[in-house]
């Protein structure tokens, strides 16, 4: 626990902490937050009862729930509103976690259009929202980025939202250079972008920063046992060496030492809590006998801890089985098999 606080307070002294406020940019249509009644520009002011204050609070309160139904309270305009929505699971980077279909950045809005280019000459406004690019469904702005690139320099036909009139136009994209000296077909377009600011702390303040996102890692771990024992959470999110060291080397890979350093802290939470747990020959498993000492005053007996210690050995072995065998894919494959 101290080790996941001290690696947290580093990162957020040194490096500062990113942070948007919780303004929804668009609702994805069929999903659980477009059926209950959410729309783009609602400020989420509370899931569950707990008070939200940035986007990383929202997802980290939405995937806590684990698909069980949640309460979200919103403010739109000057009312303030209270909506049931129930997250559904989906599948993301090997694991299914709860959506509910809320983009807070990444939005196919227009949000500036360069003079003269492509997208200008053809009539693409501020504000207009892209729906569809060569008869495609556009869901985020990395959609429309996609299907520009794959379009290459033909025509383009682009279906857009304005002013809640659906209508259609061509453009034709143009070659321009990235900054590896690739030729990359674009319209002229930038996207709209959240309401986002990176804080600088001082040793005080990074601190306060550390100790509450440290109580949030333990509040989501817990929330994710709870909601395992209860049925809600997939044993598919229980990982093991090989999807941890698999995790830390993308992040290094991708050149991101934040991302590495965040995994450290992580991890470093969750075996605290597991080895909370009252299972025989972990510290939790310890605390128990000695609480059961401290209000009984008997002391167990060295047979008793003998066959204590052993079944905690199996339970503790069986759990790193299970998911070294959820790494490689083998408890899928069986279940897979079940249902064939």
């Amino acid at each position: 626990f101290i080790l996941c606080f001290v690696i947290l307070w580093g990162l957020f002294f040194f490096r500062g902490v990113g942070h948007s406020d919780p303004y929804i940019m668009d609702v994805l249509p069929d999903m659980p937050a477009a059926e209950a009644g959410l729309k783009r520009g609602d400020k989420i002011l509370t899931i569950d009862g707990f008070a939200i204050e940035s986007v990383q609070q929202s997802r980290t309160e939405l995937i806590k729930t684990f698909g069980r139904t949640t309460n979200i309270e919103i403010l739109r305009g000057d009312d303030v509103k209270i909506f049931l929505l129930t997250p559904v699971m989906r599948e993301m980077q090997g694991q299914e976690i709860p959506v509910v279909g809320i983009l807070f950045h990444g939005a196919p809005y227009v949000g500036q259009v360069e003079e003269g280019s492509p997208a200008f000459m053809a009539g693409l406004q501020k504000n207009d929202k892209i729906l569809q690019v060569n008869g495609k469904g556009i869901l985020t702005s990395a959609d429309v980025q996609m299907a520009v690139r794959e379009a290459r320099q033909g025509d383009i036909s682009l279906k857009i939202l304005r002013d809640n009139m659906q209508q259609d136009m061509s453009v034709t994209p143009i070659l321009r250079k990235d900054k590896e000296g690739r030729d990359i077909p674009v319209i002229g377009i930038a996207f709209e972008r959240a309401n986002f600011t990176f804080r600088q702390y001082d040793v005080s303040a990074s601190a306060t920063e550390a100790y509450n996102m440290t109580i949030s890692i333990a509040s989501l771990t817990w929330a994710f046992l709870k909601s395992l024992v209860q049925g809600y959470a997939s044993t598919d999110h229980l990982s093991g060496p090989i999807k941890i060291g698999s995790f830390a080397g993308d992040a290094l890979q991708q050149d991101s030492f934040v991302i590495f350093i965040n995994l450290m802290a992580w991890i470093s939470m969750s075996i605290g809590l597991v080895n909370l747990m009252p299972v025989p020959m972990l510290d939790g498993g310890h605390i128990v006998l000695y609480l059961f000492e401290l209000i009984t005053r008997i002391k167990p007996s060295r047979k008793f801890q003998e066959y204590a210690f052993k079944t905690g050995f199996i339970i503790v072995m069986s759990l790193m089985v299970f998911t070294v065998l959820n790494d490689l894919g083998i408890v899928n494959y069986i279940k897979n098999l079940g249902k064939i």
